[in-house]
């Protein structure tokens, strides 16, 4: 009899082991999910937000959002051979805040700013996300 005592109490601690083992497999599952649901947020980096002064130039009636970049957008530039425009992706904020030119095409924000090099970049809306983030930049010729 203590035997069977003992093999149900064995029984009964190994299906609670199996049970926490399965609750644990699930949590992390649960957690992992999280994790790539937020990865799409966490590769995203604000510069900074569109001055409504522009509208008046753009013919549009924007109101102030924010403008994000990619935190691989140095690295995309440079797998790319924009081996110029990759030197100022730490002067994103500088070029949108205060541009020589801008425009707009096709929905989206086309800036340049002159330096050494004329660095172009668009600004386009993620309809899905509704953000706008810097979709490309590079340096342009003189000439165009």
């Amino acid at each position: 009899m203590t035997m069977t005592y003992d093999i149900m109490t064995m029984s009964f601690v190994i299906n609670k082991i199996i049970i926490f083992g399965v609750i644990i497999s699930v949590l992390k599952i649960v957690h992992c999910l999280f994790e790539v649901k937020m990865s799409g947020s966490d590769k995203l980096k604000k510069i900074t937000k569109f001055n409504t002064k522009f509208n008046k130039i753009l013919g549009t009636e924007y109101e102030a959002f924010d403008i994000y970049m990619s935190k691989g957008l140095k690295t995309h530039l440079i797998k790319q051979k924009h081996y110029i425009a990759s030197k100022y992706v730490d002067k994103l904020n500088e070029i949108i805040e205060s541009p020589d030119y801008i425009g707009n095409h096709n929905r989206n924000i086309e800036i340049v700013k002159v330096y050494k090099e004329n660095i172009f970049i668009s600004i386009k809306l993620d309809e899905k996300n509704s953000r706008y983030f810097v979709a490309t930049m590079f340096d342009v010729k003189k000439g165009k």
